[in-house]
């Protein structure tokens, strides 16, 4: 059987179940469980295209659901694939 690597829980698998579980994600969290990295996000928060987020303070909190949808948007099916369906 394979391993987990959880980028979360310091590469073992025992400490994965808690983030899996998270509802919110810091811009670090989404980089290590979705690929999208720190910089990326802010330049998408910048022209207003990116994931909703939440903001407490200078805190920035994606909410789960929102990245996943986000990323399900952008699905594409061959590189000529533009989104806008048939």
């Amino acid at each position: 059987m394979q391993s987990h690597f959880c980028p979360l829980a310091g590469g073992s698998e025992a400490g994965c179940a808690g983030h899996l579980k998270k509802e919110y994600f810091t811009e670090q969290e989404v980089e290590a469980v979705f690929g999208l990295t720190c910089a990326y996000l802010r330049k998408r928060r910048n022209y207003g295209d990116g994931p909703t987020y939440r903001k407490i303070g200078r805190k920035v909190l994606y909410p789960r659901v929102e990245v996943e949808a986000w990323l399900d948007a952008r699905t594409r099916t061959s590189t000529s694939d533009d989104g806008r369906g048939a």
